[in-house]
Protein backbone atom coordinates (compact mmCIF):
# COMPACT_ATOMS: atom_id res chain seq x y z
CA UNK A 1 0.00 0.00 0.00
CA UNK A 2 1.36 3.41 -0.96
CA UNK A 3 2.44 5.77 1.82
CA UNK A 4 -0.12 8.52 2.53
CA UNK A 5 -0.32 11.55 4.78
CA UNK A 6 -2.49 10.82 7.80
CA UNK A 7 -6.05 11.99 7.34
CA UNK A 8 -7.04 11.61 10.96
CA UNK A 9 -5.15 10.52 14.04
CA UNK A 10 -6.85 9.43 17.25
CA UNK A 11 -4.76 7.57 19.79
CA UNK A 12 -2.34 5.40 17.76
CA UNK A 13 -4.27 4.43 14.62
CA UNK A 14 -4.04 6.62 11.51
CA UNK A 15 -6.95 6.22 9.08
CA UNK A 16 -6.32 6.79 5.37
CA UNK A 17 -9.57 5.35 4.02
CA UNK A 18 -12.38 6.27 4.53
CA UNK A 19 -11.69 9.94 5.17
CA UNK A 20 -13.85 11.65 7.80
CA UNK A 21 -16.96 13.05 6.13
CA UNK A 22 -16.16 11.41 2.80
CA UNK A 23 -18.88 9.83 0.66
CA UNK A 24 -18.12 6.13 0.19
CA UNK A 25 -19.68 4.25 -2.73
CA UNK A 26 -21.18 0.95 -1.54
CA UNK A 27 -20.70 -0.84 -4.85
CA UNK A 28 -21.34 -4.33 -3.50
CA UNK A 29 -24.21 -3.51 -1.20
CA UNK A 30 -23.08 -2.76 2.37
CA UNK A 31 -19.32 -3.19 2.65
CA UNK A 32 -16.37 -0.81 2.55
CA UNK A 33 -12.58 -1.06 2.39
CA UNK A 34 -10.48 0.33 5.22
CA UNK A 35 -6.81 1.30 5.10
CA UNK A 36 -4.57 2.83 7.72
CA UNK A 37 -1.34 2.83 9.67
CA UNK A 38 -0.21 2.04 13.18
CA UNK A 39 2.92 3.97 14.20
CA UNK A 40 3.54 1.73 17.19
CA UNK A 41 5.29 -1.55 16.51
CA UNK A 42 3.52 -3.43 19.32
CA UNK A 43 0.07 -3.58 17.65
CA UNK A 44 -0.17 -6.76 15.54
CA UNK A 45 -3.77 -6.31 14.37
CA UNK A 46 -6.83 -4.11 14.48
CA UNK A 47 -10.52 -4.88 14.71
CA UNK A 48 -13.10 -2.99 12.60
CA UNK A 49 -16.86 -2.48 12.76
CA UNK A 50 -19.28 -0.17 10.89
CA UNK A 51 -22.50 0.92 12.57
CA UNK A 52 -24.94 3.86 12.83
CA UNK A 53 -23.60 6.62 15.13
CA UNK A 54 -26.65 6.16 17.35
CA UNK A 55 -25.80 2.49 18.01
CA UNK A 56 -22.47 2.48 19.80
CA UNK A 57 -20.95 -1.01 20.14
CA UNK A 58 -19.57 -2.50 23.31
CA UNK A 59 -16.38 -0.55 24.02
CA UNK A 60 -14.43 -3.69 24.90
CA UNK A 61 -14.33 -4.86 21.28
CA UNK A 62 -15.24 -8.38 22.43
CA UNK A 63 -19.00 -8.55 21.85
CA UNK A 64 -19.72 -12.04 20.38
CA UNK A 65 -22.76 -10.62 18.57
CA UNK A 66 -20.76 -8.04 16.60
CA UNK A 67 -19.42 -9.11 13.16
CA UNK A 68 -15.95 -7.58 13.52
CA UNK A 69 -13.48 -7.71 10.66
CA UNK A 70 -9.81 -7.95 11.62
CA UNK A 71 -6.88 -6.43 9.75
CA UNK A 72 -3.34 -7.68 10.20
CA UNK A 73 -0.69 -5.01 10.67
CA UNK A 74 2.27 -5.55 8.32
CA UNK A 75 5.13 -3.03 8.29
CA UNK A 76 2.90 -0.69 10.32
CA UNK A 77 0.16 -0.79 7.67
CA UNK A 78 -3.20 -2.55 7.63
CA UNK A 79 -5.95 -3.04 5.07
CA UNK A 80 -9.26 -4.84 5.19
CA UNK A 81 -11.94 -5.31 2.57
CA UNK A 82 -15.60 -6.28 2.96
CA UNK A 83 -16.04 -4.48 6.27
CA UNK A 84 -19.80 -4.82 6.48
CA UNK A 85 -22.97 -3.29 7.86
CA UNK A 86 -22.60 0.10 6.12
CA UNK A 87 -25.80 1.89 5.17
CA UNK A 88 -26.40 4.18 2.25
CA UNK A 89 -28.87 5.74 -0.12
CA UNK A 90 -28.82 6.73 -3.76
CA UNK A 91 -28.30 10.32 -2.59
CA UNK A 92 -25.34 9.46 -0.34
CA UNK A 93 -26.68 11.12 2.79
CA UNK A 94 -26.60 8.28 5.35
CA UNK A 95 -24.04 8.75 8.13
CA UNK A 96 -22.03 5.69 9.18
CA UNK A 97 -19.42 5.32 11.90
CA UNK A 98 -16.31 3.14 11.62
CA UNK A 99 -14.99 2.08 15.03
CA UNK A 100 -11.50 0.59 15.33
CA UNK A 101 -9.94 -1.33 18.19
CA UNK A 102 -6.23 -2.14 18.49
CA UNK A 103 -4.82 -5.31 20.02
CA UNK A 104 -2.24 -4.17 22.54
CA UNK A 105 -0.99 -5.45 25.89
CA UNK A 106 -2.83 -8.74 25.26
CA UNK A 107 -6.26 -7.13 25.02
CA UNK A 108 -8.50 -5.23 22.64
CA UNK A 109 -8.61 -1.48 23.26
CA UNK A 110 -10.89 1.11 21.70
CA UNK A 111 -8.80 3.45 19.55
CA UNK A 112 -10.43 5.36 16.68
CA UNK A 113 -13.76 6.35 15.18
CA UNK A 114 -14.43 7.88 11.75
CA UNK A 115 -17.79 9.06 10.39
CA UNK A 116 -18.49 8.85 6.65
CA UNK A 117 -21.49 9.00 4.27
CA UNK A 118 -22.72 5.88 2.48
CA UNK A 119 -23.97 6.06 -1.10
CA UNK A 120 -25.32 3.17 -3.16
CA UNK A 121 -24.23 2.93 -6.75
CA UNK A 122 -27.05 3.48 -9.24
CA UNK A 123 -25.71 0.35 -10.96
CA UNK A 124 -24.49 -2.69 -9.10
CA UNK A 125 -22.92 -5.95 -10.29
CA UNK A 126 -22.97 -9.25 -8.40
CA UNK A 127 -21.91 -12.79 -9.27
CA UNK A 128 -24.43 -15.61 -8.85
CA UNK A 129 -23.21 -19.21 -8.83
CA UNK A 130 -25.11 -22.21 -10.14
CA UNK A 131 -24.86 -23.53 -6.58
CA UNK A 132 -26.87 -20.61 -5.09
CA UNK A 133 -30.33 -21.87 -4.07
CA UNK A 134 -33.09 -19.48 -2.95
CA UNK A 135 -34.67 -22.18 -0.78
CA UNK A 136 -31.77 -21.76 1.70
CA UNK A 137 -32.24 -17.98 2.11
CA UNK A 138 -33.11 -18.37 5.80
CA UNK A 139 -31.42 -21.69 6.57
CA UNK A 140 -29.77 -21.81 10.02
CA UNK A 141 -26.07 -22.32 10.59
CA UNK A 142 -25.12 -25.98 10.28
CA UNK A 143 -28.07 -26.90 8.06
CA UNK A 144 -27.90 -29.96 5.79
CA UNK A 145 -30.07 -30.12 2.68
CA UNK A 146 -32.66 -32.85 2.14
CA UNK A 147 -31.77 -36.36 1.11
CA UNK A 148 -33.25 -36.92 -2.33
CA UNK A 149 -31.34 -40.11 -3.04
CA UNK A 150 -28.75 -41.71 -0.73
CA UNK A 151 -25.95 -41.48 -3.29
CA UNK A 152 -26.37 -37.71 -3.87
CA UNK A 153 -24.30 -35.20 -1.91
CA UNK A 154 -26.50 -33.05 0.31
CA UNK A 155 -26.17 -29.26 0.28
CA UNK A 156 -24.72 -27.65 3.41
CA UNK A 157 -23.16 -24.29 4.26
CA UNK A 158 -22.89 -20.83 2.77
CA UNK A 159 -21.88 -22.14 -0.66
CA UNK A 160 -25.53 -22.99 -1.36
CA UNK A 161 -27.21 -19.91 0.11
CA UNK A 162 -28.57 -17.39 -2.42
CA UNK A 163 -26.85 -14.08 -3.05
CA UNK A 164 -28.45 -11.47 -0.81
CA UNK A 165 -28.76 -7.97 -2.29
CA UNK A 166 -29.75 -5.04 -0.11
CA UNK A 167 -32.28 -2.67 -1.68
CA UNK A 168 -30.81 0.86 -1.38
CA UNK A 169 -32.68 3.39 0.71
CA UNK A 170 -34.87 5.47 -1.58
CA UNK A 171 -34.92 2.92 -4.41
CA UNK A 172 -38.37 1.99 -5.72
CA UNK A 173 -37.38 0.01 -8.81
CA UNK A 174 -34.58 -2.13 -10.20
CA UNK A 175 -33.75 -3.31 -13.72
CA UNK A 176 -31.94 -6.66 -13.73
CA UNK A 177 -30.07 -8.40 -16.55
CA UNK A 178 -27.49 -11.19 -16.58
CA UNK A 179 -24.78 -12.82 -18.68
CA UNK A 180 -23.00 -16.09 -18.12
CA UNK A 181 -22.93 -19.83 -18.62
CA UNK A 182 -23.99 -22.50 -16.15
CA UNK A 183 -25.44 -25.98 -15.88
CA UNK A 184 -27.48 -28.16 -13.54
CA UNK A 185 -25.49 -31.21 -14.59
CA UNK A 186 -21.77 -31.41 -15.41
CA UNK A 187 -19.76 -30.81 -17.43
CA UNK A 188 -19.96 -27.06 -17.90
CA UNK A 189 -20.17 -26.61 -21.68
CA UNK A 190 -22.03 -29.88 -22.10
CA UNK A 191 -25.50 -30.32 -23.58
CA UNK A 192 -27.29 -29.17 -20.42
CA UNK A 193 -25.43 -25.86 -20.23
CA UNK A 194 -27.30 -22.60 -20.89
CA UNK A 195 -27.31 -18.91 -20.11
CA UNK A 196 -29.39 -17.20 -17.40
CA UNK A 197 -32.62 -17.67 -19.43
CA UNK A 198 -32.44 -21.38 -18.67
CA UNK A 199 -33.28 -24.36 -20.87
CA UNK A 200 -35.96 -26.98 -21.30
CA UNK A 201 -37.48 -28.75 -19.54
CA UNK A 202 -39.59 -26.82 -17.04
CA UNK A 203 -39.22 -28.44 -13.62
CA UNK A 204 -40.51 -27.63 -10.16
CA UNK A 205 -38.13 -27.71 -7.21
CA UNK A 206 -38.74 -30.79 -5.06
CA UNK A 207 -41.04 -30.23 -2.08
CA UNK A 208 -38.38 -31.57 0.29
CA UNK A 209 -36.67 -28.16 0.00
CA UNK A 210 -39.78 -26.42 1.35
CA UNK A 211 -39.33 -27.14 5.03
CA UNK A 212 -39.35 -25.19 8.29
CA UNK A 213 -35.97 -26.78 9.06
CA UNK A 214 -34.53 -24.46 6.40
CA UNK A 215 -36.87 -21.53 7.13
CA UNK A 216 -38.31 -22.10 3.64
CA UNK A 217 -41.85 -23.08 4.60
CA UNK A 218 -43.23 -19.84 3.09
CA UNK A 219 -41.10 -19.81 -0.06
CA UNK A 220 -43.12 -20.93 -3.10
CA UNK A 221 -41.50 -23.80 -5.00
CA UNK A 222 -40.02 -22.31 -8.19
CA UNK A 223 -41.44 -23.91 -11.33
CA UNK A 224 -39.65 -22.74 -14.47
CA UNK A 225 -36.91 -23.66 -16.93
CA UNK A 226 -33.89 -25.40 -15.45
CA UNK A 227 -30.83 -23.13 -15.19
CA UNK A 228 -32.94 -19.98 -15.00
CA UNK A 229 -31.87 -17.01 -12.88
CA UNK A 230 -34.54 -16.31 -10.27
CA UNK A 231 -35.12 -13.84 -7.44
CA UNK A 232 -36.84 -14.37 -4.11
CA UNK A 233 -38.54 -11.45 -2.40
CA UNK A 234 -39.34 -12.15 1.24
CA UNK A 235 -38.85 -9.91 4.29
CA UNK A 236 -38.48 -12.88 6.63
CA UNK A 237 -39.15 -16.63 6.90
CA UNK A 238 -42.53 -16.14 8.61
CA UNK A 239 -44.05 -14.09 5.78
CA UNK A 240 -45.05 -15.31 2.29
CA UNK A 241 -42.34 -14.99 -0.34
CA UNK A 242 -42.59 -14.48 -4.09
CA UNK A 243 -40.41 -15.63 -6.99
CA UNK A 244 -39.43 -13.43 -9.96
CA UNK A 245 -38.09 -14.92 -13.21
CA UNK A 246 -34.99 -13.19 -14.58
CA UNK A 247 -32.61 -13.71 -17.49
CA UNK A 248 -30.39 -12.08 -20.09
CA UNK A 249 -32.88 -9.40 -21.14
CA UNK A 250 -33.60 -6.53 -18.76
CA UNK A 251 -36.40 -7.24 -16.29
CA UNK A 252 -37.89 -4.43 -14.21
CA UNK A 253 -39.04 -5.12 -10.65
CA UNK A 254 -41.02 -2.73 -8.48
CA UNK A 255 -39.16 -2.91 -5.15
CA UNK A 256 -41.02 -0.15 -3.33
CA UNK A 257 -41.31 -1.47 0.22
CA UNK A 258 -38.76 -4.28 -0.27
CA UNK A 259 -35.52 -4.29 1.72
CA UNK A 260 -33.69 -7.19 0.08
CA UNK A 261 -33.58 -9.57 -2.89
CA UNK A 262 -32.20 -13.12 -2.94
CA UNK A 263 -30.72 -14.24 -6.27
CA UNK A 264 -30.22 -17.88 -7.21
CA UNK A 265 -30.11 -20.62 -9.83
CA UNK A 266 -33.21 -22.70 -10.52
CA UNK A 267 -32.92 -26.46 -10.29
CA UNK A 268 -35.25 -29.30 -9.39
CA UNK A 269 -32.87 -30.76 -6.80
CA UNK A 270 -29.17 -31.44 -6.10
CA UNK A 271 -27.37 -28.10 -6.42
CA UNK A 272 -24.15 -29.81 -5.29
CA UNK A 273 -23.08 -30.86 -8.80
CA UNK A 274 -24.03 -27.60 -10.53
CA UNK A 275 -21.32 -25.55 -12.24
CA UNK A 276 -20.80 -22.10 -13.72
CA UNK A 277 -21.91 -18.60 -12.80
CA UNK A 278 -23.65 -15.50 -14.10
CA UNK A 279 -22.79 -11.84 -13.78
CA UNK A 280 -25.94 -9.96 -12.76
CA UNK A 281 -26.34 -6.22 -13.28
CA UNK A 282 -28.83 -4.30 -11.15
CA UNK A 283 -29.79 -0.75 -12.06
CA UNK A 284 -31.54 1.00 -9.17
CA UNK A 285 -34.02 3.82 -9.61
Amino acid sequence: MAEKDPIRILAEVEIDEPAPGATVMLTDGRTISVEGRVPSGDIPRVRLFVHPPSEEPDLSGNDPNVPYVEGEVVDNHFAASSVGNARGSLAGNVVNRLTIWKYQDNQWQLDTTVDFLGQHAAEQTVTVSAKNCVMFAWAPEGYIGPEIRPELEREAGDLYRPIRVQVPAGATGVTISAQGSWTHHPPLGGPETSGPDGRDPIEETRSAYQDAAYGSQNIPLPNTNLNRLIALRQPGPDTPGSIDLLGEAETFLDVDGDTKLFLGFHDGYHWANNAGEATVTLGWS
